[in-house]
């Protein structure tokens, strides 16, 4: 996979993610907003944001696993990483998921 590639699965899934969060705090936020009647929202608006955001969210997580396999491959055929570093890459994946990949692709890949 080129540069491009593992650029794009270290740092897509998380801005994914957190954009459907955004989508969704914004969607309820209408929802609140027009049943209450402070805004004249059509209640189609709000209930389409929030299933998008769900959908987001569900592509964001199949993303992070996604990358989890990808990154776990690419820190464990890493001939400039020794044999600990590999271990606490793999437990960086595992652990932080989506918060991992930026790291190590700055760090490992991006040379």
């Amino acid at each position: 996979m080129k540069k491009f590639g593992y650029a794009f699965m270290a740092f897509f899934p998380l801005i994914e993610v957190i954009a459907s969060v955004v989508l969704m705090i914004v969607s309820i936020v209408l929802m609140v907003s027009s049943a209450m009647g402070s805004m004249d929202v059509s209640a189609a608006v709000p209930t389409i944001l929030l299933w998008l955001s769900i959908v987001g969210i569900i592509v964001g997580i199949v993303l992070c696993i996604a990358g989890i396999a990808l990154f776990t491959v690419h820190a464990k055929n890493n001939e400039n990483l020794t044999g600990n570093a590999k271990g606490i890459w793999i437990g960086a994946f595992v652990t932080l998921i989506c918060f991992a990949f930026p790291v190590y692709w700055w760090k490992c890949i991006r040379k």
